[in-house]
């Protein structure tokens, strides 16, 4: 009897065993190569690229193999190139004479040249508030000019 149930108490352990094995995967060790293409694989798989056409290659700068490429021999319009029929297309929506509307507002009094609250810079869109038109990034304040006119009331 106590065989019988060493025997029954083996099976068991054996039937278990093999269930076991059989949902364990073993997970490949990626080189960095495979974990590069991984994560960009993931970046552009997202919504906001569904309707996208994106075309990257990454090439070893020492060995010159390629690490990765997704629509690498795909022919695209440069981006350089996409500015002419934007540009023709807001001339044609929106007129020569348009002109962007930069407003600012205050949220709160001033008083004795001092204001009691924030500052609210709306802006409409306009490109040149950027730090891309400084000469001297270094030195650059996209609103300096605002400031010191602030300053100066």
């Amino acid at each position: 009897m106590h065989q019988i149930y060493k025997l029954s108490l083996l099976i068991i352990t054996l039937l278990f065993l093999n269930n076991c094995a059989g949902t364990y995967q073993q997970r490949p060790i990626l080189s960095p190569e495979e974990k590069l293409a991984r994560q960009i694989d993931l970046q552009i798989a997202t919504p906001e690229l569904e309707t996208a056409l994106v075309g990257i290659m990454v090439q070893s700068a020492k060995t010159g193999e390629i690490l990765y490429q997704h629509n690498a021999n795909t022919l695209m319009m440069p981006a350089s190139n996409e500015k002419i029929p934007t540009s023709a297309a807001a001339l044609i929506k929106f007129g020569p004479d348009f002109r962007y509307k930069t407003s600012i507002y205050t949220t709160g009094p001033i008083e004795k040249g001092i204001l009691k609250g924030d500052l609210v810079v709306v802006a409409s869109g306009d490109p040149i508030l950027s730090y891309r038109f400084c000469e001297n990034k270094a030195d650059c304040f996209v609103f300096q000019a605002w400031a010191d006119s602030l300053l100066a009331r």
